[in-house]
C-alpha cells in the first residue's frame, strides 16, 4: 500500500489504499468486503510498525543526549535535528503479516484492575513464604523456590499494571517489555512443578516408615490353634504381607537397587524439567525478534509448543509417580501428601493445557482485538482464570502445607532427602 515508514527527516507517504481512492474521489460504487478488509489490515500494521520505530528512535534519542555534552543543558533538542542516518543501521524491519500472538494480551486499561488484584494475592503469599522459608521446621528448597517466584510475580503483575494505564502504545507494545512477559509466563509454572520432583522423591526413597498400630482383628487360625482366642495383630499381618510382596520382587531387584533407581529416575526428570524451562525462556526471548523476522516467527512458536508439550508431559509424570509411591507402600506413605502433590499437579496441567491450547494462535496486528489476538475481553478471562489464577493456587496449596515435614529437606535437582 502507500504508507512508508521513515524514522528521521524523511517525508512519510500517507496516500491510502487504491480501492479508498477511489471511494474517496466521489465514485459511487464502495470498496468490496475483501478489499475492505485488506485495506484495514495493511493499516493496521503499519499503525504497529509506526509505533515500534517510533518507540525505538525516542530510545536512541535518549542515548544519544545522555552520551552527549550538551546532555546537562536544558535544551530542546527538536526531532529534525538527528539526521536519520543514526538510527537507520539499527532500525526496526517492517512488522510481519501474521505474528505469534502475545499470551495475555498487550497491557490495556481493563488489565488494570485484574493484574492489581494478583500483585495482591501474591504479595499476601510473601509472609508465609518468609516464616516458611526461616522457620527451621518448614525451610526446604520447595519454600525457597516458590518465594523466588512470588517475588517475581509481584514485579510482573505490578508492571502490568503500571503499563496498562499508559496512553502510549509504543510503550504498552514495548518489544522489550512483551519478551520479559513471554518469558516470565512461559517460565513460570515449568518452575513450579520441578520442585515437585524432589517431593515425589521423597516418597519413593526416603519416606519415613511408621511402624504399624496393634490393633487386634479377627482373623482365621489354623485348626491345630482352634483353642486360642480368634485375634491377631495388625503387626503380624503387616510383617506377613511385606515378606510376601518382598518375595514377589525377586532376588534381583533388591531394596538397594530399587533406591538407585528411583534416585536415577529422579535426576533424569529434574534435567528434562530444566530443558523444559530452557525451551520456555527461549521462547519469550525470541518474541521480539518474531514480530519483524519470519524465520524469529516460526522458532518462537515451535519454542511454544515444545516448552508446553514437554511440561505438561513431565507434570503427568510426577502425577503418576505420586500415586504410585502410596500404591507400593500405603502404611508409609501419607494419603494427604499424595493428594496435596495430585493437586498441585492438576492446576499445572491447567495452565500447561491452556498454554497449548493458545500458543500456535497467530494475528496480523499486535494492537488488535480480533479473535484469535489474545487481546479481546474473553481472551484476557480466560488467560487470569486457567493462567494466573490456577499459577497462584498451586503456589498457595504448596505454602499452606508444610513441605519439609511431609517431604523432608528437599536438595538442587531433588536429589537429597531428609534432614
Amino acid at each position: 500500500m502507500g504508507v512508508a515508514i521513515s524514522t528521521g527527516t524523511e517525508p512519510v507517504d500517507k496516500t491510502p489504499p487504491p480501492s479508498l481512492q477511489q471511494y474517496s474521489a466521489g465514485s459511487t460504487h464502495p470498496p468490496s468486503a475483501s478489499e475492505a478488509r485488506q485495506s484495514l489490515g495493511d493499516l493496521r500494521r503499519t499503525h504497529s510498525a509506526l509505533v515500534l520505530v517510533q518507540s525505538h528512535v525516542s530510545s536512541k534519542k535518549r542515548l544519544f543526549l545522555s552520551m552527549s555534552p550538551a546532555a546537562a543543558l536544558p535544551i530542546d533538542v527538536p526531532s529534525s535535528s538527528f539526521p536519520s542516518s543514526a538510527f537507520d543501521d539499527q532500525a526496526y524491519p517492517p512488522v510481519l503479516a501474521r505474528i505469534p500472538a502475545p499470551i495475555g494480551g498487550v497491557p490495556a486499561p481493563p488489565d488494570f484492575a485484574p493484574s492489581c488484584l494478583f500483585a495482591v494475592l501474591y504479595g499476601l503469599l510473601v509472609p508465609l513464604a518468609l516464616y516458611r522459608s526461616c522457620a527451621r521446621k518448614s525451610r526446604n528448597l520447595i519454600v525457597i523456590f516458590s518465594l523466588v517466584v512470588i517475588v517475581e510475580r509481584v514485579a510482573f503483575f505490578s508492571t502490568r499494571a503500571a503499563i496498562s494505564r499508559s496512553f502510549s502504545t509504543s510503550t504498552r507494545a514495548s518489544p522489550a517489555y512483551l519478551a520479559y512477559a513471554q518469558s516470565t509466563l512461559a517460565a513460570g509454572f515449568v518452575s513450579v512443578a520441578k520442585d515437585l520432583v524432589g517431593a515425589v522423591r521423597a516418597l519413593l526413597v526416603h519416606e519415613p516408615v511408621k511402624p504399624p498400630r496393634v490393633t487386634l482383628v479377627p482373623a482365621p487360625l489354623p485348626s491345630a490353634h482352634a483353642g486360642l482366642p480368634r485375634l491377631l495383630p495388625v503387626s503380624w499381618i503387616w510383617s506377613r504381607r511385606q515378606s510376601a510382596s518382598a518375595s514377589l520382587a525377586g532376588p534381583w531387584m533388591t531394596r538397594e537397587r530399587e533406591r538407585v533407581a528411583y534416585e536415577t529416575a529422579s535426576v533424569a526428570l529434574s534435567l528434562a524439567f530444566l530443558v523444559a524451562l530452557a525451551l520456555a525462556l527461549s521462547s519469550g526471548a525470541t518474541y521480539a525478534r518474531a514480530l519483524f523476522f519470519e524465520s524469529a516467527a516460526a522458532q518462537t512458536v515451535s519454542l511454544r509448543y515444545a516448552s508446553a508439550g514437554l511440561a505438561l508431559a513431565l507434570v503427568s509424570v510426577v502425577h503418576v509417580l505420586a500415586y504410585w509411591a502410596w500404591v507400593r507402600n500405603p502404611a508409609a506413605v501419607a494419603l494427604s501428601s499424595v493428594l496435596l502433590i495430585s493437586a498441585v499437579c492438576t492446576l499445572l496441567s491447567v495452565v500447561g493445557i491452556y498454554r497449548l491450547v493458545v500458543v500456535g494462535l497467530l494475528t496480523d496486528d499486535i494492537l488488535s482485538t480480533d479473535a484469535g489476538s489474545l487481546n479481546g475481553v474473553g481472551s484476557k478471562m480466560a488467560f487470569y482464570v486457567f493462567h494466573a489464577a490456577a499459577e497462584w493456587m498451586a503456589i498457595a496449596v504448596l505454602l499452606c502445607a508444610n513441605a519439609r515435614e511431609r517431604f523432608g529437606a528437599v536438595w538442587l535437582l531433588s536429589c537429597g532427602g531428609s534432614a
